[in-house]
């Protein structure tokens, strides 16, 4: 908000969670935990506040979009090669 000089103008309210409520589960187990963990919770009300932010006030795009706020995380979770059953993670192999 500093960037983009609006400091003081919006109160912003965030509620997460780590669970996931979209996925049904089994009604004697515990919810799946489907998170990006503790770091990626205040990036992504971070990200969000910035959204907000450049919808309310186009004039504001440039400077957040330069600090990087408009930027997602590019990181991807990699792919499982072929014949293992992780991405890193290989078989046990065993002689005999």
């Amino acid at each position: 908000m500093i960037i983009s000089k609006t400091l003081g103008r919006f109160d912003v309210f965030a509620t997460t969670s780590s669970i996931s409520a979209s996925l049904p589960e089994a009604p004697n187990r515990e919810p799946i935990q489907r998170s990006g963990g503790m770091s990626a919770l205040p990036r992504a009300v971070r990200h969000g506040a910035a959204l907000c932010i450049a919808a309310l006030h186009p004039e504001a795009t440039e400077p957040l979009r330069l600090a990087g706020l408009l930027t997602l995380d590019p990181r991807k979770k990699e792919r499982s090669k072929v014949n293992q059953p992780g991405a890193r993670a290989k078989w046990i192999w065993k002689r005999r």
